[in-house]
């Protein structure tokens, strides 16, 4: 039932997609989720900007901030992935490719692999958030007109291997999902740098912060994940 259910709401889905914990009650990696109501989502609130870092070079660059599409599974005994981001865009422009400025640069970036999946790993039941994991991150660098050379891949493991994650908290009360720098199964780096001032190296590792809610479409009500 559960995999019919899950296959259903992917059929379904639509095409266009920053810390600690208390102490008790939380769910670990293992353990299976619920969502509730799950199925299709939007984001009705953006954060006001993204962030993108290159943890070697510390150059630390302004991005404008996203929206996301996707699909939550619904119901109880669930196992991850519990969501898939089908799409992602500019809060400002609305177009796949969120523009980024700082240190004489300005480029764009865009995600060159979706769906992206989300993995719960752990739950506070106080604090009423859950800790993930966006997995499957692959993305392009690519300097705006008129702008100094830069162009770049972002990924994990490498260039192409399409699974770059980044660790997120998702906080039950506002259906809020930001991303943070922590330790991830697959961290992001850059690499086939061309120009960016040596501001972004190839092999440098980068953590990219971004926020946005998770309500569902239609209805706008806020998702919640718990475990069990």
């Amino acid at each position: 039932m559960r995999k019919h259910l899950w296959a259903t709401l992917l059929v379904g889905a639509a095409s266009a997609v920053s810390v600690g914990l208390s102490a008790t009650p939380v769910a670990a990696a293992g353990h299976t989720w619920t969502v509730t109501p799950g199925g299709n989502f939007v984001t009705s609130v953006p954060g006001a900007a993204s962030f993108l870092t290159d943890g070697s070079t510390l150059a630390r660059f302004t991005c404008d901030g996203l929206t996301a599409q996707g699909v939550l599974a619904t119901g109880s005994g669930l196992i991850n992935p519990v969501g898939k981001i089908t799409a992602v865009k500019s809060a400002v422009s609305g177009t796949a490719q969120v523009n980024c400025s700082g240190h004489g640069l300005s480029f764009g970036i865009t995600f060159t692999h979706l769906p992206l999946d989300i993995a719960a790993i752990r739950y506070d039941a106080t604090a009423g958030k859950v800790i993930g994991e966006i997995r499957g991150i692959a993305a392009s660098i690519s300097a705006l007109s008129g702008a100094p050379a830069c162009a770049a891949t972002v990924d994990g493991t490498a260039a192409g291997a399409k699974d770059g994650s980044a660790r997120f908290e998702y906080l039950n009360s506002s259906g809020l999902l930001g991303t943070f720098n922590g330790v991830t199964s697959s961290p992001l780096h850059a690499y086939n740098v061309s120009g960016c001032n040596a501001r972004i190296r190839s092999g440098d590792v980068l953590t990219y912060k971004a926020s946005f809610t998770m309500v569902s479409s239609p209805g706008s009500t806020v998702n919640t994940i718990t475990s069990p």
